[in-house]
C-alpha cells in the first residue's frame, strides 16, 4: 500500500510539473518583446487572434488635440475612462464606417446593460486633419452615436499620439486631380482609466468580441492595484 501511494504521488507530482512547465512554455512563446521608436521597451501578452494585452499598461505621454467643439483634448481627459481609440478619416470609403458600424453596435450592447456604457468612452482620431475640420468630424462621428468624440490636430500632434500606440498612417497620391486618399491602421486602441495604452484589437472587429474582452479586461484591471 505504501509503495501504490508513493507512485500515485510521485505521478501526480511529475504531471503538476509537466503541466507547470508547459503554461510557462506557453506564456513565453505568447509574449512578444518589442521596442518602439522612442526606445522604450515593453511586452505585449497575445491574449488571442483578436486582442492583445500590453504588459505592463504603457502610460501616454501629453499629445495637445482638439475634441469636435474645438476644445483642447490631453491625456488628462482619458483618466476614469475606459477609451476606445481608432484612427480613419471621413473621406474613407470602407475601414472607417465599417468599424465605426461595429462599434455603434458595440455601445448600443453596452447600454442595453444599464450603467455599463457610462465609463466608456469611443473616439475617432482623424488622420487627415487637412480636410476634417472638428465641425466635420462632429457631424460624421455623430451619425453613428451622439456620444462618439472625433479628434483632430496637426499633423505632427496626431503622428505624437499614433507613433505612442504603434499605429501608423500616410497620404497617398496627394496631387491627384480627383483627391488624394490616406491608408491607416484597421486596428483598435484600448485605453485604461490610468491613461495607459491597455490593449489593442486587430480587425475584423465583431461588437460581441470587442465587449467579451472589454470585460475580462476590466477583471483583470480590477484584481490589482494598479491595474497591471
Amino acid at each position: 500500500m505504501k509503495n501504490e501511494v508513493g507512485v500515485t504521488s510521485r505521478w501526480h507530482r511529475t504531471w503538476l510539473g509537466a503541466a507547470v512547465l508547459l503554461v510557462t512554455v506557453c506564456l513565453i512563446l505568447l509574449t512578444v518583446f518589442s521596442t518602439d521608436r522612442f526606445g522604450q521597451s515593453g511586452a505585449t501578452l497575445l491574449v488571442d487572434r483578436v486582442s492583445s494585452v500590453v504588459s505592463p499598461p504603457r502610460p501616454l505621454s501629453e499629445f495637445q488635440l482638439v475634441d469636435s467643439d474645438e476644445r483642447p483634448f490631453t491625456a488628462r481627459n482619458l483618466v476614469n475612462h475606459w477609451t476606445f481609440i481608432v484612427f480613419g478619416f471621413t473621406y474613407c470609403p470602407d475601414i472607417c464606417p465599417s468599424t465605426l458600424a461595429v462599434l455603434t453596435e458595440f455601445r448600443e450592447a453596452l447600454t442595453r446593460e444599464l450603467t455599463a456604457a457610462q465609463d466608456v468612452n469611443i473616439i475617432l482620431v482623424t488622420v487627415d486633419p487637412e480636410r476634417d475640420t472638428p465641425a466635420i468630424l462632429k457631424q460624421y462621428v455623430q451619425h453613428f452615436d451622439p456620444h462618439f468624440m472625433g479628434l483632430s490636430g496637426t499633423d505632427a500632434n496626431i503622428r505624437n499620439l499614433a507613433n505612442q500606440l504603434g499605429a501608423s498612417y500616410e497620404i497617398t497620391n496627394r496631387n491627384a486631380s480627383e483627391g488624394y486618399t490616406v491608408s491607416h491602421s484597421a486596428s483598435l486602441y484600448l485605453i485604461d482609466p490610468q491613461a495607459r495604452h491597455y490593449a489593442t484589437y486587430v480587425a475584423p472587429l465583431e461588437a460581441a468580441s470587442i465587449a467579451q474582452r472589454l470585460s475580462v479586461f476590466k477583471q483583470l484591471y480590477a484584481q490589482t492595484k494598479d491595474g497591471r
